[in-house]
């Protein structure tokens, strides 16, 4: 169980700023790479809303890989695969109803991420669910102090990230070195803003991650 505690933080120390870095600038990273040639502005900006729409779903595509263990572990196989054939229900459920609402608004390519994201957190829910009802998995006190914390060091991140995205797009559509200059300086200073963020709010130390990296490694091997 403090595994899996430390897991969850672990992931969502990681999944939650590229999360908010995918919702509040997924265009900018979209036209660095790939906006050139036949890939036009327009391309970038519906390429963009997909993105925003999967990454929604990217802690939920890793939670998946921590809460799972708790059932293998003690010799239950059928549960997770039954939960992710729910999962697969929902997830064909969600793009029946949503490339259609979408597709009225231009937009229907999203529906397929979005789905994909709703299921996986359902799949997640379900999981968390069953593992609490169990009494396999209760979360500590120090994970539901950090959780918070990190959830609003991911959104300080996500907001400065946005308010820079507009002085690097002059450089993203140049040569591969400008592009990739420009999309280093961008990630790096999100990156350096998530970092001070978990600082002052006391979501994370350095010392934190050095013994949750040197756990990880010990129950690996």
């Amino acid at each position: 169980m403090d595994t899996q505690n430390r897991g969850l933080e672990l992931a969502l120390f990681l999944t939650l700023p590229a999360t908010a870095a995918f919702i509040f600038a997924a265009q900018p990273v979209i036209r660095g790479l790939f906006q050139h040639g036949a890939f036009t502005a327009n391309d970038t900006m519906l390429c963009g809303w997909a993105l925003s729409a999967f990454s929604v779903g990217l802690p939920s595509y890793v939670l998946v890989k921590v809460l799972t263990p708790g059932f293998y572990a003690r010799g239950d196989t059928a549960t997770p695969v039954r939960l992710a054939i729910w999962s697969v229900g929902i997830n064909l459920a969600g793009n029946l109803i949503l490339i259609p609402s979408l597709a009225r608004f231009g937009m229907g390519h999203v529906g397929p991420p979005l789905a994909t994201a709703i299921a996986s957190t359902v799949n997640v829910f379900m999981l968390y669910r069953v593992l609490r009802q169990r009494g396999h998995f209760v979360p500590d006190r120090q994970l539901k102090r950090r959780l918070p914390r990190l959830a609003l060091a991911a959104l300080i991140m996500g907001g400065a990230v946005y308010l820079l995205a507009p002085y690097a797009d002059p450089y993203l559509t140049g040569t591969l070195i400008v592009r990739g200059a420009a999309l280093a300086v961008l990630v790096g200073g999100g990156m350096a803003v998530y970092g001070l963020a978990c600082f002052l709010t006391g979501a994370f130390a350095l010392d934190d991650l050095r013994i949750l990296l040197k756990r990880r490694a010990r129950d690996a091997a």
